[in-house]
């Protein structure tokens, strides 16, 4: 009897068909945007001359019945209205009145390169309105979007992320990150030497951009204590003869997180706060002055502290003469 082995065809993962998509925030009455970085191999191209398209789809989810994915198209562009930033670089700004209700945004580009159709898919979510965020420069924004990032493929929530999205009560979005960088730069300010005096969003200083990588962390960082301090206070069910899902060692388990990544970050911070000592290259006098190594110098070691305070206080003070000394003068008053 022959056995045949199995061959794995039949078998594959289920996101083929079907996975939860990697929205952007936009808030509400904001603006929001798309963007696309095209590339060939290694490099950035641009797509042939005139190809380049953008439809936008909203789909309004808050009504009974909401209309077929992906909704109903409010924008269709060409690349004369689209933004070159450069090579290979576009994106389009999807403001009001496009986001002024909640809902669901779907953004299809197409282009063309060398003859072959490409399409690039991108979406976003329109939901509260984020003052902080939508006042941030563009460094501070793309700090939060990659903090997103690190935090996305969570699984205790519909779309991943923290659980915290999804409490009725709760308020996570790029709002509430922009207060957690806010905390984060804070920090930084007074983690070693020198103290900084960077902020967050209009009339402060930026942080400087060779610290945006620092920012990151340390965004990443304070939303995690922002996820301790939020998973504080959930409530233990006794005597509830139910079935739920228990996360009240969320807390503990984001403090356990938290505690192995802070040492390593201020170790980072200070390291790079060095460079705004100036201390980075030293100095050498070769030679010539009080330190001069000919003949006629008239540094002599171990005794220089004793001529600096001689001749800043006393300036009579045979220290003076000491040179002359040495080479066959003498002392005031034959000495």
């Amino acid at each position: 009897m022959t056995t045949a082995e199995p061959s794995g065809r039949g078998v594959y993962s289920p996101k083929i068909r079907d996975q939860s998509l990697v929205r952007k925030f936009i808030a509400q009455n904001g603006s929001g945007y798309t963007a696309i970085a095209i590339t060939k191999g290694d490099s950035f191209v641009d797509p042939d001359e005139g190809s380049l398209n953008l439809a936008v789809y909203f789909q309004d989810v808050t009504t009974e019945f909401p209309p077929t994915p992906p909704g109903t198209q409010i924008v269709s562009v060409g690349a004369s209205l689209i933004t070159k930033v450069d090579t290979g670089h576009y994106y389009f700004e999807i403001g009001p009145p496009n986001t002024a209700f909640r809902g669901l945004l779907t953004m299809a580009w197409t282009y063309t390169i060398d003859g072959t159709a490409f399409t690039y898919m991108d979406y976003a979510q329109i939901l509260n309105q984020m003052p902080l965020y939508e006042s941030l420069r563009d460094q501070e924004k793309s700090v939060i979007e990659q903090v997103t990032w690190m935090l996305g493929d969570l699984f205790d929530s519909t779309e991943g992320g923290p659980n915290l999205i999804e409490p009725f009560q709760t308020h996570y979005d790029y709002e509430r990150l922009a207060q957690a960088q806010r905390r984060a730069v804070t920090r930084t300010n007074y983690i070693g030497f020198p103290v900084t005096h960077w902020g967050v969003g209009p009339n402060t200083e930026q942080v400087p951009s060779q610290f945006e990588g620092l920012l990151v962390l340390g965004t990443y960082l304070e939303v995690i204590r922002h996820l301790v301090a939020s998973y504080t206070e959930i409530p233990l069910f006794q005597g509830a003869n139910v079935t739920f899902t228990d996360r009240r060692d969320y807390a503990q388990r984001w403090q356990s997180v938290f505690s192995q990544d802070w040492p390593e970050y201020v170790t980072y911070v200070k390291m790079a706060k060095r460079k705004l000592l100036q201390l980075g290259r030293g100095a050498l006098l070769v030679g010539g002055g009080v330190y001069g190594g000919n003949a006629l110098g008239i540094f002599q070691a171990g005794t220089y502290a004793s001529q600096v305070r001689s001749w800043r206080f006393y300036p009579a003070a045979p220290a003076i003469s000491w040179g002359a000394t040495n080479h066959g003068g003498g002392f005031p008053g034959g000495l």
